[in-house]
């Protein structure tokens, strides 16, 4: 039984988007969203020379019929929507029926589909936007698009395109961001014949996540899980010290579909207030999910921004979210001395959240050998052989200064006032001295992972910025 249908104008029209492919990644993103929308559990991609030679993705989804087979590459022919009223209450991820058509229009596309329960499946060839054939063909259940020669007809386009590589990183970035939200799923990603990236699909997020990443952005990385207004908010929020340069790593979907917003990102960084360096920018990956009714997904042609009913809500229960998982977390370390015996010191955490003693972060060792001169890059190296104390006969106390009535005149204030050169006798006359001044302190530990603490002999605590020194 055909399940797709072509559009009446009316709707077709209120939903165009005049879809143009413009690189190899926008292929893999419609291909990927439409197996998804078909039920499939396992996602392999392929692609040869960036994708330009050759996309190849293939699903165990729920295939299709002859019929709709040769319908999918009518322009607004979709299974997804069938009138413009149930554009806020959609659940799939496409739903304008205009990608395989643009798909068709510039390359070679060869589509193989079979449902699960039937004898044969279906063979159907496109190139150029014009149709080739359509053929029964023997295949395991779900679908399989086969995309060569993108832009072989339209030579305009082709050379806009980026080097080889480019576009196939393009292509990774784009289905590590998949992975990351649809944990059910299992990808695989084949590169010119080599297994370059995989997911398990065992609905955990974290297994997800370490995929992606790895152990050392894993490791830094807090889950969260909050609903409030009925906004509920998942995902993983990184701790200050694995923040970024660019927004590149604020992923952010909202009912699982990748999007932009402008609203989630100030919330975001508003959230991280205090935490963060100038230029700096935080680590998150969040899926929100809400109410279709209050979702306006057709206002881009990429589908890649939408429109809230009310952001306010938004930006509350974004900002909240991170707030309170955070609130739990400590943002610096906690550094152990050991004095020479086995006593040993712990140095506070200063951090501007409060956090429970079995989650604050595992003490380090740290010391300083203050009989060698040592610069900034060997800082944590040195191993320590005597500590520096104050001798207790060296410390003396501060004289009173009794106080009389009597007010100098002008003249003799005039003649107490130190000269220039007094004063510089005070503050070191070299770069050599400062340096021996700052290499003969104390390391007491670090303030956010980002000062180096210093205590000097005369008691005075020093911060360093790391990031302004080694400039």
């Amino acid at each position: 039984m055909s399940r797709i249908e072509i559009l009446d104008a009316a709707t077709s029209n209120a939903i165009a988007a005049g879809e143009v492919i413009e690189r190899p990644m926008s292929i893999v993103k419609e291909l990927m969203e439409n197996s998804i929308d078909a039920g499939a559990t396992q996602i392999t991609v392929e692609i040869a020379d960036g994708g330009i030679t050759l996309i190849r993705v293939r699903d165990n989804g729920c295939g299709m019929d002859e019929e709709d087979a040769q319908k999918a590459f009518i322009c607004h022919a979709t299974s997804k929507l069938r009138s413009l009223d149930e554009l806020f209450s959609l659940h799939s991820m496409g739903f304008r029926g205009e990608a395989l058509a643009s798909i068709a229009a510039a390359a070679r596309v060869t589509l193989s589909t079979k449902e699960p329960l039937a004898e044969k499946g279906t063979c159907v060839r496109y190139e150029g936007g014009q149709f080739i054939s359509c053929e029964p063909i023997g295949m395991p259940s779900g679908t399989t698009v086969e995309v060569r020669d993108l832009f072989y007809n339209l030579p305009a386009r082709f050379k806009f395109l980026k080097k080889d590589q480019t576009e196939a990183n393009y292509i990774q970035v784009l289905i590590e961001r998949f992975i990351l939200c649809h944990t059910d799923v299992s990808f695989k990603f084949i590169k010119n014949g080599k297994t370059v990236l995989q997911s398990p699909g065992n609905c955990d997020p974290s297994s997800a996540l370490y995929s992606v990443y790895g152990k050392e952005i894993c490791s830094a990385c807090r889950p969260i899980d909050s609903s409030i207004d009925g906004i509920t908010v998942k995902g993983f929020v990184g701790l200050p010290k694995i923040a970024r340069a660019s927004r590149s790593e604020q992923i952010i979907f909202v009912n699982q579909r990748l999007i932009r917003s402008k609203t989630i990102t100030s919330a975001i960084d508003a959230a991280y207030t205090n935490m963060l360096m100038k230029g700096k920018y935080a680590f998150v990956i969040l899926d929100i999910l809400i109410p279709s009714s209050d979702l306006d997904v057709n206002v881009h042609p990429q589908k890649a921004e939408v429109r809230f009913s009310n952001e306010s809500m938004i930006y509350r229960a974004v900002y909240h979210a991170i707030v309170n998982t955070l609130s739990a977390e400590t943002m610096s370390v906690d550094y152990a001395f050991n004095s020479g015996n086995e006593s040993k010191e712990t140095v506070t955490s200063l951090s501007p959240v409060k956090a429970p003693v079995s989650e604050a972060a595992p003490a380090v060792k740290a010391s300083v050998d203050y009989s060698k001169n040592i610069g900034y890059s060997n800082l944590y190296f040195k191993q320590q052989e005597k500590p520096y104390e104050v001798p207790a006969a060296s410390i003396e106390p501060i004289p009173s200064v009794p106080v009389t009535e009597d007010v100098p005149s002008e003249e003799k204030r005039t003649e107490k006032t130190p000269s220039m050169e007094t004063i510089l006798d005070i503050v070191p006359q070299s770069r050599e001295e400062s340096l021996h001044e700052l290499t003969s302190s104390r390391v007491i530990g670090t303030l956010f992972d980002t000062y180096i603490l210093l205590e000097t002999k005369d008691r005075t605590l020093l911060m360093i910025d790391q990031h302004a020194a080694h400039e």
